[in-house]
C-alpha cells in the first residue's frame, strides 16, 4: 500500500528539513513525498530541490504562490498512492504514525482514519496531548456521531492526523476549497465523511502540532470571521442530519457554533484588530442579534461551568461580560499561552 505525503511549503525554511527528515524516518517506506512549493521567496524551494536531488521518494512540485489549499490541491492531482495524507511544513510526525494507521485501516477496511495529536510551543515545550478513545465506526449514523464528538475535541478540524483513500477523493472529485483560508480543513473533512462506510480512531498521539506564534494568520484577527463561523455551523448541522445524527449530536454541534462564536470575541482584542472600543462593541452586539445563533446557545448541549457561562452570555446578551471574559481570556492565551492551552487539553480530555 502506497502512501503519498503532501506538504504545502511557502517560506518555511526555518522548518522545512526537520518536518521533511521526520517524513523520511517514517517506518513506513513504500511512500512519495510530495512537497508543494507554493511561491516561496526565502530558501524553501532550494531546500526542497536539494532533498528531491538525492531521495528519489520525493517529488517536487512547483507553483505561483496561490495558498494552502491550491498547494493541498496540487498535491492531490500529483499523487499515486493508494492513500494520502497532509502534513505543513512546520509540523512533524512520529516514525511509527503511518504503518499504524495504515495497519488499522486494513486490519477494519476502513477508508479514514483518524489519530490523537499531539501539540508543542516554536520552542519546543510540550502543551499536552488531546485524543479520544479507540475505535471502529461503521454505518453513516456512527460516523456521523464519532465525528460531531470528535469536533468538540478539536481532532476533526485537522487534515493532518488523517490517512484518507485517494480513489476516494479521485472517485467524488474532492478537492479542499480555495475560496477561503479558514475552516476549509473542515469543510473538506466533511465532504469525505459523507462517501465512507467506515472510520477508524487511534488513540495515541502520532501527529505533532507546532503552535503558530501571535503573528501568525491562525490567530490574528479577521474581519467577516463570524460569517465564515456561521456557514460552518450550517455546514456541521447539514452533516449532522443527513448522517441521521441523534439530538445529542445536534445539540453539541450547536455549541460548537457557541464556541466558534467565542473566538470570534477573542480576536477582538487580539492586537492586530484594528477596531476602537465602540466598534467591538457593535461587532459583538451584531452577533448577538442573529437569530440562529440565539437558537443554539439556547439549545445546545453544555458539558460543564464554564460553558453554561459561555452560552448564558450569549443568551442574556450581556455584552460587557462578554467583553471582559474575552478580553481576559485572550490576555491568558497570549501572555500564558502553553498554561492555556494544557488548560484546554485538560478540559477535552476530562
Amino acid at each position: 500500500m502506497k502512501l503519498s505525503i503532501v506538504v504545502p511549503v511557502y517560506n518555511a525554511q526555518e522548518v522545512l528539513a526537520h518536518t521533511i527528515d521526520s517524513l523520511l524516518s517514517q517506518n513506513w517506506t513504500d511512500i512519495e513525498l510530495i512537497l508543494v512549493n507554493d511561491g516561496s521567496t526565502d530558501r524553501s524551494g532550494e531546500i526542497c530541490r536539494n532533498y528531491a536531488e538525492k531521495e528519489p521518494r520525493i517529488r517536487l512540485v512547483e507553483q505561483e504562490n496561490a495558498g494552502v489549499s491550491a498547494a493541498r490541491n496540487a498535491g492531490i492531482r500529483a499523487a499515486s498512492g493508494d492513500y494520502i495524507t497532509f502534513v505543513d511544513a512546520d509540523d512533524a510526525v512520529l516514525p511509527e504514525m503511518y504503518t499504524e494507521m495504515l495497519g488499522a485501516m486494513d486490519r477494519a477496511d476502513a477508508q479514514l482514519a483518524v489519530c490523537g495529536v499531539a501539540e508543542q510551543t516554536q520552542s519546543g515545550a510540550p502543551l499536552g496531548c488531546t485524543t479520544h478513545a479507540e475505535g471502529v465506526f461503521e454505518g453513516k449514523t456512527a460516523i456521523g456521531t464519532e465525528t460531531v464528538s470528535l469536533l468538540q475535541e478539536h481532532l476533526m478540524h485537522s487534515m493532518s492526523n488523517k490517512v484518507y483513500c485517494l480513489s476516494l477523493l479521485r472517485t467524488h472529485k474532492l478537492l479542499v476549497d480555495t475560496s477561503t483560508d479558514l475552516g476549509e480543513d473542515l469543510l473538506f473533512n466533511l465532504q469525505y465523511l459523507r462517501t465512507i462506510e467506515r472510520m477508524v480512531f487511534l488513540e495515541p498521539c502520532y501527529f505533532l502540532y507546532i503552535h503558530p506564534d501571535a503573528g501568525s494568520s491562525v490567530t490574528r484577527y479577521r474581519p467577516g470571521k463570524f460569517a465564515m463561523m456561521q456557514k460552518l455551523y450550517r455546514e456541521t448541522a447539514a452533516f449532522a442530519h443527513d448522517m441521521g445524527c441523534p439530538e445529542d449530536s445536534r445539540r453539541q454541534a450547536r455549541f460548537l457554533f457557541v464556541k466558534w462564536t467565542w473566538s470570534c470575541y477573542f480576536d477582538l482584542y487580539h492586537p492586530s484588530c484594528p477596531l476602537r472600543a465602540k466598534a467591538r462593541t457593535l461587532a459583538i452586539q451584531e452577533t448577538l442579534e442573529t437569530e440562529e445563533l440565539q437558537y443554539c446557545a439556547a439549545n445546545c448541549r453544555l458539558q460543564g461551568r464554564m460553558d453554561q457561562i459561555l452560552a448564558g452570555a450569549i443568551v442574556k446578551k450581556r455584552i460587557l461580560r462578554i467583553k471582559l471574559l474575552a478580553r481576559g481570556i485572550r490576555f491568558v492565551k497570549i501572555r500564558l499561552g502553553g498554561l492555556y492551552s494544557r488548560m484546554q487539553n485538560k478540559r477535552t480530555n476530562a
